[in-house]
Formats: structure tokens, sequence, C-alpha cells
């Protein structure tokens, strides 16, 4: 929660926290086995002029990644902390960076707590509802970890 906790207080130095979803345990996807579960949550925040495009955001969040000791070696390794970009700019999709994030409404790590912030929020281009898209997760045992613990602070 250390990191979480110091990770939120950037953001929210940087961007202002506008809202918070409740913070969730979950199995890692992907990856080496053995390692141990991951802290999931989704932050609203604001758009400070810095963040003029995606780009900027996303430069932002993976140097708050790096401050945190994040070091991008291989694909899903263990992480010390994982900053997405799930939406909030213009759909766009490129090399650099697709919105909405392209994987996000196959993860339940993802829509669970984004529900908690915007339970009404609707895939732009596709139209599916999130809560649509986590119940239709919660139908196939295959899809990853579904059940969702809360975490203490």
């Amino acid at each position: 929660m250390a990191t979480y906790d110091w990770a939120r207080q950037r953001l929210d130095d940087l961007a202002g926290v506008e809202a918070a979803s409740d913070t969730y345990w979950t199995d890692p996807v992907g990856g080496p086995p053995g390692q141990p579960p991951y802290l999931n949550a989704v932050l609203k925040l604001g758009r400070p002029a810095r963040w003029v495009d995606a780009r900027a955001c996303l430069a932002d969040l993976q140097e708050l990644e790096r401050l945190a000791g994040r070091t991008r070696r291989v694909r899903w390794e263990a992480r010390s902390l994982d900053l997405d970009l799930l939406d909030g700019f213009p759909v766009q999709d490129d090399p650099d960076v697709t919105l909405p994030h392209p994987r996000m409404m196959e993860r339940a790590f993802v829509l669970r707590p984004l529900l908690d912030v915007a339970p009404d929020w609707v895939h732009p281009i596709t139209g599916l509802p999130a809560r649509d898209a986590l119940a239709e997760i919660g139908r196939h045992e295959d899809a990853g970890p579904l059940t969702l613990g809360a975490a203490s602070s």
C-alpha cells in the first residue's frame, strides 16, 4: 500500500485526484508463476495544462513509474508500479498511445475499480458499458482473476 499511497499523492500533486476507487488485490495475469497479488485501483484525474495530449500524460505516468523503481526489461514481469492511461483523451490508435486502453474491457481488475469512479462508463468505440463487460467476464472461467478482494488501507 505504501507505493500506492506514494503514487496517489504524486498524481494528486500533478493533476488533482477527482475520484478514487476502492483498492483491490488480484492475482497477476500473464508472466512467470509465483508473482504476488497486485493492488489495483482507478483514479480519475484532473487535466493540467501541461497535458496537451495523451502522450504528455503518458510521459508523466511513466516518469512516476520510473521514480518508483519500475524497469521495463521483460513484458509481464512483476513491477513496483504500473500506471495505465485508460481514457480521458480523444480516441486514438497509434504506436505510442491507444485510447481507450486496448485490453481494459477484458480485465476484471480494471473494470471493477473503474465502475467505482465511473459507474456509467461506456466504451466510446463499441458502445459497450463497462458494467456489461464485467458481467461478461464473470461468465467465463478462463478470463483471468474473477474474485477481487478489497484491500484495506
